[in-house]
């Protein structure tokens, strides 16, 4: 600025210079009018003392001051239009300057209406009250935590500003992570209680099963009471310890080894077909039906 200052202090130099001597100029041609006369008339006017000749000197000496007063005054005016056009240019390029000085350190509505962009600064610029973290895309309003703390160059006048830019509110976050830990204990919750529900079936059946099973082991044993010996009953279709099926299906007393003739399998009382099973041949026990060459039901799951 230096600079601009002293290019206008010369141009104000030259521009009195200019007209000084344009002041000059016209007191001379007042002072020794063209029209004087140069010895005293029959009107009895005084007699200034000058003959024709020296008449012409004043003249010629007055138009050459003139021409000369001219001349300087043109280039003195040719001087001042270069010194004006320089101080012009050192004026733009110095606004210039100033202009992308101010562009560095301000941006209007860099994220829309309502925002602007400074250097970095913690306090609030006037107007300004909203601070926007771009590190974490939240905003924060005066009274939230780590407001006064926050550097940050980018600011909002209000929420609504902020929140048209799309950004997110500084505990919406919290907000959300809570909700969605309050959804997921309401999940955990559903799933134990169906779990719960599922056990609760599972026992059920485990009952219904270990009932079952007594009522078969129970009535084992009352077979097993009355039990026939080997001996006591004839030779059957795959010798001693087999027995042809009554008409009804039913075998000697005691005997519970169930076997079917056309897959050769035998079925003990705790083969899941047992009950469905109809007897094409009992057996005293599973040793008396392998010597047979019956398999045991679950051979194929061995």
């Amino acid at each position: 600025m230096s600079d601009v200052n002293w290019w206008l202090m010369a141009l104000a130099f030259l521009l009195g210079l200019l007209l000084t001597f344009a002041m000059m100029i016209r007191r001379v041609t007042r002072e020794v009018p063209v029209t004087l006369s140069a010895s005293a008339g029959a009107g009895g006017g005084p007699d200034i003392g000058l003959k024709g000749p020296d008449l012409g000197k004043v003249a010629g000496a007055v138009s050459a001051a003139g021409a000369g007063a001219a001349a300087t005054l043109s280039d003195a005016a040719d001087k001042a239009g270069d010194l004006a056009g320089r101080a012009g240019e050192k004026v733009g390029a110095a606004a210039d300057a100033v202009g992308d000085a101010i562009g560095s350190i301000l941006e209007r509505e860099p994220h829309g209406a309502g925002s602007i962009r400074l250097a970095a600064r913690s306090d609030a610029p006037p107007g300004y009250l909203v601070k926007f973290d771009a590190e974490s895309q939240q905003y924060f309003v005066p009274g939230a935590p780590g407001y006064e703390e926050l550097v940050t160059e980018w600011w909002f006048v209000d929420e609504d500003s902020a929140k048209a830019a799309g950004f997110s509110r500084w505990d919406e976050i919290k907000a959300k992570v809570g909700d969605l830990v309050e959804r997921a204990g309401d999940k955990v919750g559903d799933a134990k209680d169906a779990l719960a529900d599922k056990i609760g079936e599972a026992a059920d059946k485990i009952g219904d099963a270990a009932d079952s099973m007594g009522g078969k082991i129970g009535a084992a044993a009352t077979a097993a009471a009355g039990l026939m010996s080997v001996d006591d009953v004839p030779a059957g279709p795959y010798g001693k310890g087999s027995a042809r099926a009554g008409d009804d299906g039913g075998g000697p007393a005691g005997w519970l080894i169930k076997g079917n003739a056309d897959s050769m399998l035998y079925h003990p009382p705790d083969s899941p077909a047992y009950d469905q099973t109809i007897a094409e041949v009992w057996f005293f026990d599973e040793e008396t039906a392998r010597a047979a060459g019956f398999d045991k039901w679950d051979k194929n799951f061995r």
